[in-house]
């Protein structure tokens, strides 16, 4: 085994060259400006007040000191979010609220990481590809410091114990119930891994891995007791029940990609165009009908609510983007493959011409008198041509039959 990965790093590695290196330092710069680029979101400075307040009382309020409805009871369900939010800020302003957004970026990258790793892309410009294109089809929802940002780091860990587990380690399912517990604290885009944590399960039922279906089963039915663990109970579960849906016309964000221009339908075309390569592309298990059916879910609900692209972009990557990098460093190993090729063919080319201005080297010479010279063999033929005329010499004296002809 590791044999058979040393020389598939030795086939897509490629040349040490200077000029490479400077190129993913431009890229990875280029990527990190990208990421640290951050813009206001109009919710940000509500969430840094009630993460302050949240902080100051050490208790978790129940109604909205800040609004014209403080008579009603009011559901915070960001509540942990802006706790983080809020300790952030009065640790050091705006710098430490943007290195929270690259703390949440960066964990994302880092799962990837480990992904192509374990995927065998050993080659470094195929891995920084994939890390540039989820940079680039998430960065409308990674742009802002909002709770958000946690709902994407843990549908990433959703989709790592998913596809671990379907590879037969199921005990990577047991992280799901306490990500969920702290998921539900965090922000509602729990729903949305809920919703594909059930799909997953339902059609890996139909597909006949029964074992894997009940273990999903099970740690599903644990995963939605443990959203009861906050500090509203069932009214968390009955707000999302009555605010969340396809029809938001009061907030951008929730309208369909095809309404509110380029900007949004790019990105999302562009995500399912590298869904669908990565589904022809794929292996079996890859084309399974549990990736099948999540990919159309996450698909047609970010075609109605654009908030959701995010979510789209982070499942085509990891559930069928290992089967675009393979593709994509394969054909990087054929192409180094073809250029080492054509380098042994000219250093061959080359050696008969050695071999035959070594003999003429090796030659006897003759003076200006036409006499032998004597320093006949001071430049002897070396290498394999030398071994041979030795042997020849050595078979003609020992050969009796030579002896008699010769004779």
């Amino acid at each position: 085994m590791r044999l058979r990965r040393a020389r598939l790093r030795a086939s897509v590695s490629s040349l040490p060259v200077p000029g490479f290196r400077i190129l993913r330092i431009a890229l990875w710069c280029v990527l990190l400006a990208a990421v640290t680029r951050t813009s206001t979101d109009p919710d940000l400075w509500g969430n840094v007040r009630f993460g302050l307040d949240i902080l100051r009382d050490g208790a978790v309020p129940r109604t909205d000191a800040y609004s014209f409805t403080t008579d009603r009871a009011w559901v915070n369900h960001e509540w942990l979010s802006e706790v983080l939010i809020g300790h952030a800020f009065r640790a050091a302003g705006d710098v430490v609220l943007v290195l929270l957004k690259l703390a949440a970026v960066g964990s994302i990258v880092l799962l990837l990481w480990l992904m192509l790793r374990r995927e065998r892309i050993y080659s470094a410009i195929v891995r920084d590809t994939a890390v540039a294109v989820t940079i680039v089809l998430t960065f409308d929802q990674t742009r802002y410091v909002r709770p958000q940002l946690f709902s994407l780091v843990a549908f990433t860990i959703l989709l790592t114990c998913l596809t671990r587990a379907r590879r037969g380690g199921q005990h990577w399912l047991l992280l799901l119930p306490p990500l969920f517990a702290v998921w539900a604290n965090l922000h509602g885009g729990w729903l949305v891994g809920g919703g594909i944590f059930a799909l997953w399960t339902a059609a890996t039922s139909l597909a006949g891995n029964q074992r894997h279906a009940l273990w999903c089963t099970v740690i599903g039915i644990v995963s939605l007791a443990a959203t009861l663990l906050n500090p509203y109970g069932v009214e968390l579960l009955t707000l999302l029940r009555d605010t969340v849906g396809l029809e938001r016309a009061d907030i951008v964000e929730w309208q369909p990609v095809y309404v509110l221009g380029w900007e949004s339908w790019v990105p999302w075309v562009v995500t399912a165009v590298v869904g669908l390569t990565g589904l022809v592309l794929g292996e079996r298990e890859e084309r399974g009908a549990e990736r099948v059916v999540c990919l159309i879910a996450l698909a047609a609900g970010s075609v109605m609510v654009a908030r959701l692209q995010g979510f789209f972009a982070l499942g085509v990557i990891f559930l069928v983007g290992p089967a675009v990098t393979r593709a994509f460093q394969a054909a990087r190993a054929n192409d180094n493959a073809r250029a080492r090729g054509r380098r042994p063919r000219r250093r061959r080319s080359a050696r008969p011409v050695a071999a035959a201005v070594q003999t003429g080297a090796a030659s006897p010479r003759r003076t200006a008198s036409g006499s032998r010279s004597t320093a006949r063999w001071q430049c002897r033929p070396r290498g394999e041509s030398h071994h041979r005329l030795r042997r020849a010499r050595h078979s003609r004296h020992r050969c009796p039959a030579r002896r008699q002809r010769r004779s």
